[in-house]
């Protein structure tokens, strides 16, 4: 697998102090997002140095509304699209999703399914539950499910994990950090060179540490301007069958800078975030989809 095919594969397979506690509740209306980033990242193969290097623009937009005939339940529905070039190698990559959430007072949690085909890389369906609760100013989120891939060199199932916590020193500025784990196993022959009786499996992992901050710079004109920086480790197991399909470990640094626009803006950051539109963070293996 070359280095561009595992940055390609890693940006797929993606505090508190003044504010007073936000009042949350279920969707009282239309709530939306619209977004763009710019995305960078940077590999480094076995500890070795690395001149590879991603680049990525993202825009996105999300929609979600309230249930009327089921208290507390509402629904969301998000897209994205990515256009990502290094120095060998381009790519597009489309996300679609959907979500059914209950929303309370004191916290959040629901379903999602993702449907996500990048260029030359195949597809990854995931599937799976999340949940955040609220203590005063700060979120605290967790989110795990199951992975589908198909086509080269993506096929096969998995699993991921994550948990995040965010924290608002002030209503419209907001700090998080978060961990994501998600394995796959897939398909040896389409990770390397296989033939006949030699073909075997082999095991994709990844560990995201991921830090943001936002700040909604108008509460009238409700764009908010983010950033933040995702460090991930990575491997591919040996195939034991096949000595020409060794194991691997990498490591990415992706830092990221966006704007974001809410519609139907819910007033600070704090009540965007807990009364509007499902965090970005809930909704996948990993936190880089684009809003």
């Amino acid at each position: 697998m070359s280095k561009s095919t595992k940055l390609l594969g890693t940006v797929s397979v993606l505090a508190t102090l003044a504010a007073g506690p936000a009042a949350a509740d279920t969707l009282m209306g239309f709530a939306g997002m619209a977004d763009a980033v710019y995305v960078n990242t940077s590999f480094d193969d076995d500890g070795g140095s690395s001149d590879d290097s991603l680049n990525t623009i993202g825009l996105g937009a999300a929609i979600a509304f309230p249930i009327d005939e089921i208290a507390g339940f509402n629904w969301q529905l998000d897209a994205s699209y990515f256009s990502s070039s290094a120095d060998e190698h381009s790519a597009i990559t489309w996300n679609l999703g959907g979500s059914l959430f209950w929303a309370g007072p004191g916290s959040r949690f629901g379903i999602n399914v993702n449907y996500q085909t990048i260029t030359d890389y195949g597809s990854m369906t995931n599937g799976g539950v999340f949940t955040e609760w609220y203590f005063g100013n700060i979120t605290a989120q967790a989110k795990g499910g199951w992975l589908w891939g198909g086509g080269t060199p993506a096929s096969g199932r998995g699993n991921y994990l994550g948990a995040g916590i965010a924290g608002y020193f002030v209503p419209n500025f907001g700090l998080s950090a978060a961990f994501s784990w998600a394995d796959l196993v897939t398909s040896a022959s389409q990770l390397g060179p296989c033939y006949g009786p030699t073909c075997g499996r082999r095991d994709l992992r990844h560990n995201d540490f991921s830090i943001e901050g936002e700040f909604l710079v108008s509460e009238t004109f409700p764009v908010s301007i983010y950033g933040g920086y995702t460090y991930t480790d990575g491997s591919i197991s040996e195939n034991a069958s096949n000595p020409l399909l060794a194991g691997d470990e990498f490591s990415t640094n992706t830092f990221y800078i966006g704007l974001r626009y809410y519609l139907g803006g819910q007033g600070t950051l704090i009540e965007n975030h807990r009364n509007g539109n499902l965090h970005r963070f809930l909704r996948g293996p990993n936190g880089l989809t684009p809003f």
